[in-house]
Formats: structure tokens, C-alpha cells, sequence
């Protein structure tokens, strides 16, 4: 098992301590009082809010996650005041995708200020589809779009506890349930077990075994079969009392691609949000167990008691998938 290592960066409260000094500090300069109500919306998220960090397509389609700042420049300050704020779910459109000191230039059809072009900080952004077409084997992303607005906000399912993304990392991501489903929003760390491709042997974690394991006795193979992996049991919390168990389906949504799998895999326990890399390299993510993954934005949403016949059946788990994907949306 891979551990994703994302780069340094300053967290979300270590933000908003130096927002509360900077206003602490040049308090008495003209519009301080009122730049300092402006930027609480990138000082004050929440430590568990699904940012997004990497450089995405140009035209790439992003969604506001709640009340954002439509800054003037990419840096929290009284030079980068924002010409307004844009609604919560307001749909933007990244201009290069190219992120700068966090934040994304973006475009808006409703002009702001009187302004149609600005800036907004990546930690209120989640993307829906990216800028090129593409043709997915799992789906299409008006169906991934369709997911994520029934993932907008999270009814933390009783008795869960919040996991970390990493090791030794921060325990702030809730386990939701909406309707038949429960679901969770993470990173992805490449699982490569009982992986056949070269790339996966090279994985210096690799194991040759998996939890799940086919009609056969075999492990199962990550290089090819899409799955994702649940935390072994966690603060007395078990995934399996919940009836989501290895061959489980699930639905996994990234930058508006959407795939299914099956639950395939047991993780640490207190860690979640990995897939093998078959499921990265559907959704268009880096598969390497060395190098790939990403840090956030990753959709996952199982179906308890939902399971194919036969683990390594793959065309079994993308049918009953879909249809209790399109069955929880209601269609």
C-alpha cells in the first residue's frame, strides 16, 4: 500500500491566524474592517473542505463549495480586494488551470463588480468536467456532475469516525450517508497489491495478497481491476457491520469522470481514500504507486449490500453500479 506525500503547504487555520494578525495588526488602515469580512472565506474553511491543488485543462468547469471571493489578484491582501463574492454553487469556468499562490483565475457568466474575470482560492473550489471532451469507459460526467450535486452536503453516518487521508495525518474526513448510499470525499493513494504490471511490481509497498480475492482463491489483480479500499476497523467502527463488504460496488468521481468497482481492499485503520490503479488510470489520474495520486477532490460512493457474484468480474460491478448510482439519483 502506497502513501500519498502531498507537497507542504500552509493549512487552511494556519491562514486564518495570520488573517486575525493582519487585521490585528494594520487594523486601522482604510478598508481593513471590510477586507478583513472578505476574507474569511478562504481564512475560515473548514479543515476538511475538498480543495483543489493541481493544474487542470484550460476551460476546465469548477462549482463554488459555498460563499467564495472574487478576487482581483491570486493573494489575500488589501491590493487583491475582491470586486464581490460569488454565490455558493455558482459554476466558474478556469482560464488557464494553472493555479498561482492557490488560487485559479476564473471566468463567470454573472459579472461580479461588474467584472467577469478574478480569482478564487482553491480550497472553494471543486472541479465538475475538464476542459477537454473526453469518453470514459465508466460514464459520462453530466452523470458524475449528477453525483456530486447529491454530495454537496454530508450526513455523517452514525457512529463513524473521521478518518485522516494520510498516516499520522489529520483525522477530518467524514464517512456520510445519503439514502442507499455512503459515501466519502478524499485524496487517492495508489493501491498496487496483487498488481501484474510491471509498474505495480515496482511499488516499493507491494503486497501480493488483497482482502478481496476472486472466485478462484486469487488475489485480486490492481493493475486491472478497478477497486477501491476501505480502513480496516476503526475506533469500534466496522465497514462490513454496515454491509459494505469486499465485492461491495462502488462509484468513484474525479474532475467529471465517473467509474465503478468494487470495495477490493482493506487499508490501516484511522486512513482512507485509496483505489487501485486501474480506477486512477480510468479516471485520467497519475497510476504510479510512486509518484501518482492526487491530494483531494476524489468522490467515492459505495452500496451497501449491493455485490457482484464474482469479484473479478468487472462488467458484473460496472452494471449493478450504474444501476444503483442511477436508482439513488432517482432516474
Amino acid at each position: 500500500m502506497n502513501v500519498y506525500a502531498p507537497a507542504m503547504k500552509l493549512s487552511h487555520l494556519s491562514r486564518a491566524v495570520v488573517s486575525v494578525l493582519s487585521v490585528a495588526l494594520f487594523g486601522a488602515m482604510p478598508s481593513c474592517a471590510e477586507e478583513a469580512e472578505f476574507m474569511e472565506t478562504e481564512a475560515a474553511a473548514e479543515l476538511d473542505a475538498d480543495s483543489i491543488t493541481a493544474t487542470y485543462p484550460s476551460g476546465s468547469i469548477a462549482r463554488t463549495l459555498n460563499t467564495a471571493n472574487f478576487r482581483r489578484c491570486a493573494a489575500v491582501s488589501n491590493s487583491c480586494a475582491p470586486y464581490g463574492q460569488l454565490a455558493a454553487r455558482t459554476t466558474v469556468t478556469l482560464v488557464t488551470g494553472r493555479p498561482s499562490n492557490g488560487f485559479y483565475e476564473v471566468a463567470t457568466s454573472a459579472p461580479v463588480g461588474g467584472e467577469s474575470r478574478g480569482w478564487v482560492h482553491g480550497n472553494l473550489l471543486t472541479i465538475v468536467s475538464l476542459g477537454t471532451p473526453m469518453t470514459m469507459p465508466g460514464g459520462s460526467s453530466a452523470l458524475a456532475s449528477a453525483v456530486l450535486d447529491r454530495t454537496q452536503s454530508c450526513a455523517p453516518l452514525s457512529g463513524a469516525p473521521r478518518y485522516a487521508k494520510d498516516s499520522g495525518g489529520t483525522r477530518n474526513v467524514p464517512i456520510c450517508q445519503s439514502g442507499s448510499a455512503i459515501w466519502f470525499r478524499a485524496d487517492m493513494d495508489i493501491d498496487c497489491d496483487g498488481g501484474s504490471s510491471a509498474q505495480c511490481r515496482s511499488d516499493p509497498y507491494y503486497q501480493s495478497q488483497t482482502s478481496g480475492t476472486s472466485s478462484t482463491g486469487r488475489p485480486l489483480d490492481a493493475s486491472t481491476l478497478s477497486f477501491v479500499v476501505i480502513p480496516l476497523d476503526t475506533d469500534g467502527f466496522s465497514f462490513s457491520a454496515r454491509n459494505v463488504k469486499m465485492g461491495t460496488v462502488a462509484a468513484i468521481v474525479y474532475a467529471g469522470r465517473i467509474v465503478y468497482g468494487i470495495v477490493g481492499d482493506a487499508g490501516p485503520r484511522g486512513v482512507i481514500g485509496e483505489a487501485s490503479a486501474k480506477t486512477a488510470e480510468l479516471l485520467g489520474i497519475n497510476a504510479s504507486p510512486i509518484s501518482g495520486g492526487v491530494e483531494s477532490g476524489v468522490t467515492y460512493v459505495v452500496f451497501p449490500g449491493v455485490r457482484v457474484t464474482r469479484n473479478e468480474d468487472a462488467a458484473e460491478a460496472r452494471t449493478l453500479a450504474e444501476r444503483a448510482v442511477n436508482s439513488w439519483l432517482g432516474r
